[in-house]
């Protein structure tokens, strides 16, 4: 964790990295995050690497990765749709 000289830098950092750095676009991290795990479901089978696979796409796109507990239930739409092993269609 960081150390600030002022309390009021330690304030505006955060908002600052998210304005200028790193995007703050919830419906579009979402659409995102589910493009590259229903892309990668066919070759990754297991929770963590999808994530995993959401994660960096979204770092690609600058930008900040929803809740994991979002990621972790845009992940069971593709596990669902493959059946539980990525062989039906």
């Amino acid at each position: 964790m960081p150390v600030y000289a002022s309390p009021r830098t330690a304030e505006s950092h955060p908002v600052l990295v998210r304005r200028e750095v790193v995007g703050y676009a919830p419906a579009k991290a979402r659409r995102i995050a589910a493009k590259a795990m229903t892309r990668a479901v066919w070759v990754k089978n297991h929770p963590p690497d999808l994530i995993n696979v959401a994660l960096g796409r979204l770092a690609q796109a600058w930008l900040e990765p929803p809740a994991f507990s979002t990621l972790d239930s845009i992940e069971a739409g593709p596990e669902a749709d493959r059946g539980g092993d990525g062989l039906s269609a």
